[in-house]
Order: C-alpha cells, then structure tokens, then sequence
C-alpha cells in the first residue's frame, strides 16, 4: 500500500493504518521534502511517477491512502494515483463513531481519531475529517474537503467540493457552503456561504469572493 505523501499529516495515516492493518507492509510518496520526515526514513519513498507506476505494476497491493492535506493536492494525488494504476483506499480511524444508517463515505477518504459521523450522512470522495470532527445527521459534504481539527457540523449542512474547513469551526444547522471556499480556523458560519469565497470570524464574515 501506498500512502500519497511524506509528511506530518502521512505520519498520522502511518499510525491508523498501524491499528487497523500490523504488519502491512507501507509504501510513501514525496516528490519535494525528501529527507524531512526522519520517522518515514525506516519505509521505503518513492520520488517520482515512474516509481509509483513501477509499483502498482509489481505489487499484488493496489491501494493508495491520500497521506497530504489541502483540497486541491488530495484532488491531484488521487486523480494522479488512479491514473497510474492504484486503487484509492478509506481509512477510519477504530476511535471513531460511525452512524449505523445511511451513512455513504466515498473512496480515498481519511477519518481521524475520535471524530463523529452521525446517520443519514454523505462524504464525497477524497475528503480529509481530521482529529475530533463532528458530522451531524441529514449532512452532506463534497468530493476533496478538508475539514480540520475540532470543526462541529451541525445537522441538515451541505457543502461543495474543494471545502477548506479550518480548525475549530462551527457551521450552524442548515448552513450551505459554496464549491472552493474557505472558513477560517474558529468561524462560526451562521449564514450560508457563497462558493469561491473566504469567511472567518463570529459571527463568519466574507472577506474576499
């Protein structure tokens, strides 16, 4: 398995794919920082595409895990991954909650330790839920959002693709989040929020569109 990225955000993938799969065997990819993550320095890193088709060539394992974060390099990892030949892979922490009903996550999502994803919930594909996010019920969330540390969702939500969701933030029930916006770490989002824009503050205000 290869895990798309080398860095501190690939270290935490490292350690949930530890939990759900010992001793599976984990391959890294960074084609920038290549001697920055002194803990990766024990796995193999490929650098280039040529190594990466090589691999899914040679490996029975086909499976990539978006290691990065930032909506548009999920989006080009995995677009990129799947045109070399690997299959994107989900990884949900064991600490978090999954609802039992209705809950649709898509294909090369990462959900991280002791977030909250209640029933009648839909999260596209390539999407990040990082530590301790909270999803609530009748939400709908797009394909390559990030949504970061601590962030409340509150229920009946709907949000574009290519979400930047920062730390701390709360959407309030209802709330519609427009394709390529950003909100600012600890908004709290109670109008809905135009795509292509940024929103930060409380209550969140545009300040560029």
């Amino acid at each position: 398995m290869i895990v798309a990225g080398a860095g501190g955000f690939a270290t935490q993938i490292h350690d949930i794919l530890y939990t759900l799969e010992p001793g599976r065997e984990l391959v890294f990819y960074d084609d920038i920082n290549r001697h920055n993550n002194r803990f990766l320095q024990q796995y193999q890193i490929l650098h280039s595409a040529d190594e990466v088709k090589d691999y899914f060539l040679t490996s029975n394992d086909k499976r990539f895990v978006l290691g990065v974060g930032k909506p548009a390099l999920r989006k080009q990892f995995y677009e990129q991954f799947i045109g070399y030949g690997g299959e994107p892979y989900t990884v949900v922490s064991r600490s978090s909650i999954v609802g039992p009903y209705q809950v649709f996550i898509g294909d090369g999502v990462a959900v991280l330790s002791l977030s909250v994803i209640e029933s009648n919930v839909r999260i596209g594909k390539g999407c990040l839920l990082n530590l301790n996010t909270l999803v609530t019920h009748d939400t709908s969330i797009g394909d390559f959002c990030e949504i970061g540390p601590g962030v409340r969702i509150s229920g009946s939500c709907t949000i574009g693709d290519n979400v930047f969701i920062g730390t701390g933030a709360v959407l309030l029930p209802g709330i519609k989040v427009g394709t390529n916006s950003i909100i600012g770490a600890g908004s709290v989002v109670v109008d809905d929020v135009p795509g292509n824009s940024t929103v930060v503050g409380n209550p969140a205000r545009i300040i560029t569109k």
